[in-house]
C-alpha cells in the first residue's frame, strides 16, 4: 500500500491530486467522534493500546485509526518511557506514519503540514513538550478541543490550550482518494 507524505510547501489548502480530507465527510467524522469519545477515561499506560485499560499517546492515535477502520493492525517495537531524553528519533509520529504506510486502506494517505496551517477536525497533532522532537500526539476535534492520552491523566478531552498550540511541530491530516 502506498502512502504519500507531502511537505507543507507543496500543499495548497489540503488539496493535492484530487485528494479530499477524510473527515470532511460528516459520516466519517461522526463515526470517529463516537469512537474517540468512547476512549475517554482510559488510563495512561506506556506501550499499551486497550480501550478502558490503558494507552499511551502514540498508541492511542493508532488505536483510534484501527477502531475506525483506517488501519488493520497495530505493531510497535519497545521504546522506553523517557526515550525523547536520550535520542532525536521521533517514535511518536514515525509510529503512526508507518502504520498508515503499511496497514492503511489503499484509498487513505497522510498529508504533513507545518503549524501555520489552519487546524481541521480529525487532524493529528505532533507536539514537542520540553524536547527537540515530537514526543506527544493528540487529535484535534470540532469546537477547538484536543483528545489525547497524557501521563498521570489518561485519555481526556480539553479545550485546545495555548500550551499545546505553541508546541505543535507538525499537523498530520488523513486524506482520501
Amino acid at each position: 500500500m502506498e502512502c504519500r507524505l507531502s511537505q507543507a510547501e507543496i500543499l495548497q489548502f489540503g488539496v493535492l491530486n484530487n485528494m479530499k480530507k477524510y473527515f470532511e465527510n460528516d459520516i466519517n467524522y461522526k463515526r470517529f467522534d463516537g469512537v474517540i469519545n468512547s476512549w475517554i477515561g482510559t488510563p495512561y499506560k506506556h506501550l499499551t493500546v486497550v480501550k478502558g485499560r490503558g494507552a499511551d499517546c502514540a498508541l492511542f492515535i493508532c488505536g483510534i485509526l484501527k477502531d475506525i477502520g483506517i488501519i488493520n493492525k497495530i505493531v510497535f517495537d519497545y521504546y522506553p518511557h523517557d526515550w525523547f531524553i536520550h535520542t532525536d528519533k521521533d517514535y511518536v509520529s514515525d509510529g503512526f506514519i508507518d502504520h498508515i504506510k503499511n496497514y492503511a486502506k489503499s484509498n487513505i494517505e497522510l498529508e504533513k503540514y507545518t503549524p501555520e496551517v489552519k487546524l481541521y477536525r480529525g487532524d493529528i497533532l505532533g507536539i514537542a513538550i520540553n524536547s527537540k522532537v515530537i514526543n506527544h500526539a493528540a487529535y484535534y476535534m470540532e469546537g477547538n478541543f484536543l483528545i489525547h492520552s497524557l501521563d498521570r491523566v489518561g485519555v481526556h478531552k480539553v479545550t485546545t490550550p495555548e500550551f499545546f498550540k505553541e508546541r505543535i511541530v507538525n499537523i498530520f491530516r488523513l486524506m482520501e482518494k
